[in-house]
């Protein structure tokens, strides 16, 4: 009997993780110190990183780097760094698309955020494999923005904190229906649902007026994730009810 049991246990582990066969973590602590155009540690859920920047010149500089937050800042330790400053159009991008394709039904892409000083524009936009937007979460100024509306506490903006960190997760409600949620501290947001598959992000930040390190966009912590395992935990109900039938079997012959 114990090897029966065991047997459906290992099939139905076999059966969830090819359901979560994008899971995975990535974070600054695999790198090295050095984020380059192309990276992509071992263990990522995610293909190699696509880094570039746009309207660099002699008085205007944007580029990637590997830092912990300043002072007075989210703590998220080293980081993911995009800075752009010096111009309008100046700025650094960072994108990715997932390992084996867009999140199936019930994954969930994870990432954390943080900035203090508010000038310029920086966030993430979230994509279809065809490179369609299918949202956008964007800081400006003391202003929050999450797909083209600006995000309110009641009747109240989002206001401003140096100390400010965002996790945003989206998630595959089912094939062709994604929703966003964002957390900072006691605020929260989420969206309504949204047509589309997720397969990739681009992280931006520019026009950000300087080059003090409060002033660049921060990122780390990314994750593929599964939901709560409802599909193990119903696996698992049916492979109780498979050893209750085998009990009554062996018990009625």
């Amino acid at each position: 009997m114990k090897n029966i049991i065991l047997t459906i246990v290992a099939a139905l582990a076999v059966n969830f993780s090819a359901l979560a066969a994008n899971i995975g973590v990535d974070t600054v602590s695999s790198y090295g110190g050095t984020w380059s155009n192309g990276s992509d540690p071992a263990s990522s859920p995610f293909t190699n990183w696509d880094l570039w920047t746009t309207g660099t010149g002699t008085s205007a500089f944007a580029g990637h780097l590997i830092s912990a937050p300043a002072a007075g800042m989210a703590n998220l330790g080293n980081s993911f760094v995009l800075y752009g400053y010096g111009a309008a159009d100046t700025y650094a991008n960072a994108q990715r698309t997932f390992d084996g394709g867009p999140l199936t039904a019930g994954q969930s892409f994870k990432i954390s955020l943080a900035t203090a000083w508010r000038a310029g524009s920086k966030g993430i936009d979230l994509y279809d494999s065809g490179w369609n937007n299918l949202f956008n979460f964007n800081v400006t100024a003391d202003k929050h923005f999450a797909g083209g509306s600006e995000l309110l506490n009641g009747a109240n903006p989002w206001g401003y904190g140096a100390d400010s960190r965002w996790d945003v997760t989206a998630t595959q409600v089912n094939s062709t229906q994604l929703q966003v949620n964002i957390v900072r501290g006691s605020d929260t947001y989420t969206s309504g649902l949204i047509t589309g598959s997720l397969s990739a992000f681009k992280l931006y930040a520019g026009d950000l007026q300087g080059n003090e390190g409060e002033r660049n966009l921060y990122a780390n912590n990314l994750q593929i994730i599964p939901e709560p395992s409802t599909p193990l935990l119903m696996g698992l109900g049916l492979a109780g009810l498979a050893v209750l039938r085998l009990r009554r079997v062996r018990k009625n012959g």
